[in-house]
């Protein structure tokens, strides 16, 4: 205890935390200053065992035991439960029985030296990464430093040498836009961002962007920036360039070549159609034999001309109609379309044909009404039926319904129980001039223009058609109006009724 005046003495005039501990380890004087550190009272600090206020006990009681240098960082751990890093400094003589311990706290300085390590594991992390160069240039152009990884040790590398900007440094003949942009840039100590550039006689390509940096006084020092490479992205940009310039010229090679198509079919279709009429016109008079009395076999012949003369009319007429949609001369005629006025029109039309196969029709009652071209409307659900009284056997059926969806999308539907389509075979039939090589099919004659032209007259109204079919089970097909072309009461005082 003769220990304790004269340590509590030292403590109390020491400039900087301070206190004095006996060897077992109790703290005997503690200044305010220490108390402050700490976060404390002196008095809490008086008897307690310091090894209690140390992160790591262990590791201050060696320090007390002289295991370490006299002077030695260490933590402390506030009242708080914050650490605080301190420089310690021992005196083990100057007291009997007592070791005097001066105290510096170094927290800010730690922090600061740990914040500043953790920044430069970062830089060095980062310096090379993805082709990454960092680099540093003088105030006037002429000196450039760069921050580069050794690829043999992985250590960084701050090499200089002598460079004029941009003659040594950028070909003025790549990108001589973005090189103007960036001197313009560099001359009013703005950033310049994302400037790709090639290096002068290589096929080397590089995407910069840097910043002005001043001193402390506020003079312009230089820039500094990072350059990375970007070679494998040019070329292969270039190359995905000329490939899309390649496909481009093909794709207007093809449309020109499918407009001309088209038009030739058009002007072919035309012309035929005019020789047809006379063809099927003196057919019907002399099958009728208006002008006088043939043989029952000539009767037959000219109605044998007069049905193939009509048949390759109906051909002529799809060609014609496909022809003009794809060409972009088609134009729709719109009007109110009562449904049920256009089933009734349908089924007298099919409905001995129908008969004579030995098929049952049934059209939907519906009071649905449509904003469309009639006739082409008319003309796809004629095409739709006709296919399915060809491809149905006797004794089979075919439902014509009309349906409205709560978006108020108008669907018309065609359904049978014919000999249907296998699914591998429905993206064929949608072409143009698609069939299925079958026995059904080879039956019956056809182009395959019928589907693929309702289909383009539907679309042509903004529409769709979808196809459900399988073989042996039977076709449905739908045809989907957008939900403006459903007619209501307010629409029908928009839109003029022509029909009368």
């Amino acid at each position: 205890m003769s220990a304790a005046p004269a340590a509590t003495a030292w403590v109390r005039f020491a400039p900087s935390p301070a206190m004095a501990v006996e060897t077992c380890g109790r703290i005997l004087a503690a200044n305010r200053a220490l108390a402050r550190c700490l976060g404390c009272s002196v008095r809490k600090l008086l008897g307690a065992d310091v090894a209690a206020w140390a992160a790591e006990p262990a590791v201050l009681r060696r320090f007390l035991n002289g295991k370490f240098r006299k002077r030695s960082a260490l933590y402390l751990r506030a009242a708080d439960g914050s650490r605080r890093c301190v420089e310690i400094a021992a005196n083990r003589r100057a007291v009997p029985g007592a070791v005097l311990l001066s105290l510096f706290d170094v927290t800010e300085r730690e922090t600061e030296r740990r914040r500043l390590e953790e920044e430069s594991s970062r830089f060095r992390d980062i310096v090379g990464v993805g082709g990454g160069t960092l680099y540093e240039m003088n105030a006037e152009l002429t000196l450039i430093r760069l921050w580069e990884r050794d690829a043999t040790d992985g250590r960084i590398k701050i090499p200089e040498r002598r460079a004029e900007f941009p003659d040594e440094v950028i070909d003025p003949t790549f990108n001589p836009e973005g090189l103007a942009d960036t001197q313009r840039r560099y001359a009013a100590r703005e950033p310049v961002r994302n400037l790709i550039y090639r290096l002068p006689g290589q096929e080397i390509y590089r995407l910069g962007n840097s910043v002005p940096f001043y001193d402390g006084a506020g003079n312009y020092q230089g820039r500094r920036g990072v350059s990375i490479d970007v070679t494998a992205q040019v070329l292969a940009e270039r190359e995905l360039a000329s490939i899309a310039r390649e496909l481009s010229s093909a794709k207007e090679a093809a449309e020109l070549a499918n407009r001309t198509k088209s038009e030739f079919l058009a002007n072919m279709s035309h012309e035929l159609r005019t020789p047809l009429n006379a063809i099927i016109g003196f057919s019907e008079t002399m099958a009728s034999a208006l002008f006088g009395p043939l043989s029952a076999r000539y009767r037959d012949y000219a109605q044998d001309i007069n049905n193939a003369g009509n048949h390759l009319l109906e051909i002529l007429n799809e060609i014609l109609d496909l022809s003009k949609i794809e060409a972009g001369r088609l134009e729709l005629h719109e009007e109110v379309v009562r449904l049920q006025e256009l089933f009734d029109g349908c089924s007298r039309l099919v409905a001995d044909r129908a008969k004579a196969a030995g098929l049952d029709i049934a059209f939907d009652t519906t009071p649905i009404e449509l904003w469309a071209d009639e006739l082409r409307v008319k003309q796809a659900l004629l095409n739709l039926l006709s296919n399915a009284v060809k491809f149905t056997p006797a004794g089979g059926r075919i439902c014509v319904t009309a349906e409205l969806s709560p978006e108020r999308e108008i669907s018309i539907r065609v359904r049978d129980t014919g000999v249907g389509i296998a699914a591998e075979d429905i993206p064929r039939v949608l072409e143009p001039f698609g069939q299925v090589a079958s026995a059904q099919t080879r039956a019956h004659q056809g182009t395959g223009l019928g589907l693929p032209l309702v289909r383009r007259l539907i679309e042509l109204h903004g529409g769709r058609m979808s196809l459900d079919s399988s073989a042996g089970r039977g076709t449905a097909v739908t045809l989907v109006f957008p939900p403006n072309r459903t007619m209501t009461g307010s629409d029908r005082a928009q839109r003029p009724i022509m029909k009368a």
